[in-house]
């Protein structure tokens, strides 16, 4: 019991690819029963010198082509040494069910006499199952029964942890974006140049004095800063004056653009048709402390109404302290009209949405565009080519276009 509870903290792990000359189904039944844990079905299109690599039982060479289905165990245990029961008491472990070594009789499966070799299968390796498995059915079906194997030790990595070293701050004009996992921008200029907190992605902070700071956590929502449509957004909103500007955020994603725009003194109302969205900009908001005016699940034909503004998704503002910053409008009975309306979206959705979005402006009104691809940028303009064009910005095979409503 000590040993296989060792087993389960090493520091690498085994891969163990199967592929079954027939009876594939058979082949993942026997395993997901005797195994009791998660295995991974694949296509393998790896060529012939590739296959070569396998090991093959019976011993003679199997009919194998490529493209081939194949089944991957990954576990901690040696297939050629660690008892298939083994592997059903390390499902349990990592479940929590197993207390004592008690539990290991209990994970020896009850088998069918007829797939049994002279010892219990559940005592023998993976490798040695499966050609118990393998000599059963060939005698049941009188024909040849056979698999390939490949056995190939890998690292066992801290996933979560590499997933957020990937995720690295962010310089953009003005400003700092930086998930809440990393040091904050002053932490790194205090730090002396020897400190661990230096990385490739960090060591131009140093030097840079941006006027805010801001945490976004990567999720399901869009809207990191990374993506080029998203950067240049951020780019065009740093150099805008939007102090008292009623502003509306469409496809609001993570709600990274609102905030931006919250600091550079526009007031923020936000939409997005995923309810996630939504959620995530609110939290968003409130991490950063930046106010939101209102938000609301929908497209910009479904904002609320004032009597409405109080129980936004279904929340009540007394209920959540991140609708603390929902602010009812002053004039809520009126038809809102904004100053900046920024959509960074795609581009077949904005030219759906060229009469909304044109009509939410008023006069001289500000609108970004971004999620263009360049290939659609002459249909966008077209779309759009009853408003004056301001700005338009090219990253990667990205476009971004700063218009103005013609009063």
């Amino acid at each position: 019991m000590q040993q296989i509870s060792q087993d389960l903290h090493k520091s690498t792990y085994t891969e163990t690819t199967i592929i079954p000359s027939c009876c594939y189904e058979i082949f993942i039944d026997f395993l997901l029963e005797h195994t009791q844990g998660a295995v991974e079905e694949t296509i393998l299109h790896e060529s012939g010198e590739s296959l070569a690599q396998f090991k093959y039982y019976p011993r003679e060479h199997l009919a194998l082509v490529s493209p081939a289905q194949a089944i991957i165990i990954r576990s901690m245990h040696d297939p050629l040494e660690t008892p298939l029961y083994a592997y059903a008491l390390e499902s349990k472990l990592d479940s929590g069910e197993a207390k004592s070594t008690a539990s290991i009789e209990s994970t020896k499966p009850a088998l069918d006499s007829g797939v049994r070799d002279s010892y219990s299968i559940s005592s023998q390796n993976l490798i040695q199952a499966l050609e118990s498995l393998a000599h059963t059915l060939s005698q049941r079906l009188d024909t040849p029964v056979g698999f390939a194997y490949r056995i190939e030790t890998k690292r066992n990595e801290d996933w979560i942890a590499l997933y957020q070293q990937s995720i690295s701050p962010l310089e953009c004009a003005n400003y700092y974006i930086r998930a809440s996992w990393h040091p904050p921008l002053e932490t790194l200029q205090c730090a002396p140049e020897s400190s661990a907190l230096d990385s490739p992605a960090l060591a131009s902070c140093r030097d840079f004095h941006p006027k805010h700071e801001i945490i976004i956590n990567p999720a399901l929502a869009f809207g990191s800063g990374h993506h080029a449509s998203t950067f240049m957004c951020i780019e065009m909103l740093s150099h805008m004056d939007l102090r008292g500007k009623h502003c509306l955020d469409v496809g609001c994603g993570s709600g990274i653009l609102g905030i931006i725009i919250n600091k550079q003194g526009g007031i923020v109302e936000a939409c997005d048709v995923d309810e996630l969205a939504v959620i995530e900009t609110r939290k968003n908001f409130a991490q950063n402390a930046a106010p939101l005016h209102k938000i609301w699940h929908g497209s910009i034909d479904s904002r609320p109404k004032s009597q409405e503004s109080a129980s936004l998704d279904s929340t009540s503002m007394s209920q959540s302290p991140l609708d603390s910053n929902i602010i009812k409008p002053h004039t809520p009975e009126s038809p809102i009209a904004y100053d900046l309306v920024c959509a960074n979206i795609v581009a077949d959705v904005l030219a759906c949405m060229h009469h909304d979005l044109f009509h939410v402006l008023k006069p001289n009104g500000i609108l970004l565009l971004s999620g263009i691809l360049e290939s659609k940028l002459a249909w966008i303009l077209q779309i759009f080519g009853d408003m004056r064009m301001l700005e338009q910005h090219h990253k990667d095979e990205w476009v971004s276009l700063k218009l103005a409503r013609i009063p």
